[in-house]
Order: C-alpha cells, then structure tokens, then sequence
C-alpha cells in the first residue's frame, strides 16, 4: 500500500515477515530517502527496491535517473553490516 507514496516501509510489517519464514526478504514500497533503506535493512530485509527514490525529483516529481554516490552506499552498509 505504500508503493510510490515515498512515505517509508513498513517496518513492522518487514520485522514480522523475516521472523517469521526462512527465505530472503526483499522489502519493496514506501522508500522516500535514504535513511529508509538502512530502516529496511534493520528491520530484517536482506534487500531494499527503491525505484522512485531514483527516478523522481522534486515536488513536480520531474524523472531523473539517480544514483547516491559509492561514499553514501557505504554509509548505508556499514549501519547493517
């Protein structure tokens, strides 16, 4: 339900998922910055999909292509590392 809106994952929804089966988990819908991602991660995702995090800009949501730089994904793993 939180596909697009770039409002955060459902983190408790993500927890209780990967508590309880024992596959990866990949959490997809709601990622609205950076910050999300790690949220993700720590609430158990092995993986985060954040397509409109790097496609839309602004308020007009305008499509641009972007990508954080490699300093700031490291940033992210070593949260969850």
């Amino acid at each position: 339900s939180r596909d697009g809106t770039k409002k955060g994952l459902n983190t408790d929804l993500i927890s209780d998922v990967a508590n309880n089966v024992s596959i990866p988990i990949i959490a997809s819908g709601g990622v609205g910055n950076l910050s999300d991602l790690s949220y993700g991660l720590t609430a158990g995702a092995n993986a985060v999909a954040a397509s409109s995090l790097f496609v839309y800009k602004g308020n007009l949501d305008a499509v641009l292509i972007n990508y954080p730089d490699k300093s700031v994904i490291n940033q992210i793993r070593s949260k969850n590392g």
